[in-house]
């Protein structure tokens, strides 16, 4: 959900609303640190810290991503069957 911050949403439009979710949502530490709790996270992490993480993540999602778009067009095929709406797979 790192992602989120730099996608145009209408509640993280703003500066305070992206920093709020950031200060609300933990992640995973760049090292592999394991994820903490929302406490420690909010009241122990010092914000720039904070933004060092989800920056991190954002910078390696690439990889991630690739890998989520390719499984999600193997199991766009499992959808399709005769009794499918179409035969091109899931549309929107």
């Amino acid at each position: 959900h790192t992602r989120f911050v730099k996608v145009n949403l209408p509640e993280l439009a703003s500066k305070g609303g992206r920093d709020y979710f950031i200060n609300q949502h933990p992640v995973e530490g760049p090292a592999g640190e394991d994820r903490p709790e929302a406490s420690v996270w909010k009241e122990q992490f010092e914000f720039a810290k904070k933004v060092t993480w989800y920056e991190h993540h954002l910078e390696h999602s690439e990889p991630v991503i690739a890998r989520l778009s390719a499984d999600l067009a193997c199991l766009e095929q499992l959808i399709h069957s005769e009794h499918s709406v179409t035969s091109s797979g899931v549309g929107y």
